[in-house]
């Protein structure tokens, strides 16, 4: 019976023993592939940066599509971001009050990109800093300045109360009624740009 039991002891050492073996042998392993894919990790985090460096720098060096050159393409993309019917509209108008215009070198973006700026402010009333960001204009635009709420336009004509301009119903800064060197304030031009562009709609002016 003593016998017997020491045999059974001496057999299960070995079991466990052996089971200890191969639970080293499986640990070696698992660290083995561990360390093996820590080292891939590193090189893909290499990898990574890299490509996102290239990545990057063709972004940065691919010329940006112009919003301009977008809506000469296309006459429904003129009418939304402008009001007017076609791009040759836009053109004309342009060209009339091109001999008024100043290009100040200073501003890194084309007159007739200014002048998009403006039809978009008047028609969707944007601020300034959206503009910025549309037109990829990296500068501070945002400045601190005393607000004149501005009349309303009762006994003018009806169009000026449409919804198509509601920057006529907004607030403007006082130094916006400051003149420049032709005596004219900036809402002076706003309210002269707006009565030009209703007299360009056909649903205001029927054509002759």
């Amino acid at each position: 019976m003593d016998v017997e039991y020491e045999d059974m002891n001496n057999s299960s050492n070995k079991i466990s023993q052996a089971e200890n073996q191969n639970l080293k042998e499986e640990i070696e392993r698992v660290n083995k592939e561990l360390e093996s894919a820590k080292v891939m990790i590193s090189e893909l985090e290499v990898q990574h940066k890299t490509l996102s460096l290239k990545l990057n720098e063709q972004i940065e060096g691919k010329p940006k599509k112009s919003l301009l050159s977008e809506l000469e393409k296309s006459e429904q993309m003129t009418l939304f971001y402008t009001g007017l019917n076609s791009f040759e509209l836009f053109l004309g108008i342009f060209n009339s009050l091109l001999p008024a215009l100043v290009d100040d070198k200073r501003f890194k973006i084309s007159l007739q990109e200014q002048f998009l700026m403006t039809l978009m402010k008047l028609r969707f009333n944007l601020s300034t800093t959206d503009l910025g960001y549309r037109f990829f204009v990296k500068k501070n635009l945002e400045k601190r300045g005393a607000l004149l709420a501005m009349p309303a336009f009762k006994g003018t004509r009806l169009q000026l109360e449409g919804d198509e301009y509601t920057i006529l119903r907004g607030p403007i800064k006082i130094r916006d009624l400051f003149t420049d060197p032709h005596d004219e304030t900036f809402i002076d031009k706003v309210v002269t740009v707006c009565c030009c562009l209703l007299n360009a709609m056909t649903s205001v002016v029927p054509p002759t």
